[in-house]
């Protein structure tokens, strides 16, 4: 179908991006991921959503030891990401923790957060989940 179309076409580019930079990008890894993760390839997703949660984890180190700000917006998405990733793998506690980290990032960027909030309520749906607590900045 046309829908299974487009995540393959999605999973293509974003694997071929990730793997052309060496696994270094966390954006394009994550969103391979994601894709691998919609079309059913667990396995794939999974040790894809592994890679960038390491990728993650040096830019929050980096960020720590430059004495980097929380609410600077790579630190969202690093943040939003490790969420995503937390979610590919299974890990709700965990993904709930670092989207909350994020959302106090946020710096009250609405686009930012939509864009997350989305990413988000498309995996738990795929998971055969909901959103039941959305977090709220205040």
């Amino acid at each position: 179908d046309m829908r299974r179309e487009l995540l393959e076409r999605a999973y293509e580019g974003y694997s071929r991006s990730y793997e052309s930079q060496g696994k270094t990008s966390y954006y394009t890894g994550i969103n391979a991921a994601t894709m691998a993760l919609m079309l059913g390839k667990d396995t794939e997703a999974i040790t894809r959503a592994i890679e960038v949660e390491r990728l993650c984890e040096q830019e929050l180190r980096d960020a720590m030891l430059e004495g980097g700000s929380s609410t600077d917006e790579n630190m969202y998405w690093v943040l939003a990401t490790m969420g995503e990733a937390a979610i590919i793998r299974g890990n709700f506690e965990r993904a709930a923790k670092f989207y909350r980290r994020a959302v106090k990032s946020a710096n009250k960027n609405y686009f930012m957060l939509s864009s997350t909030k989305r990413q988000m309520k498309m995996l738990l749906a795929h998971r055969q989940l909901e959103v039941t607590d959305t977090p709220r900045h205040r």
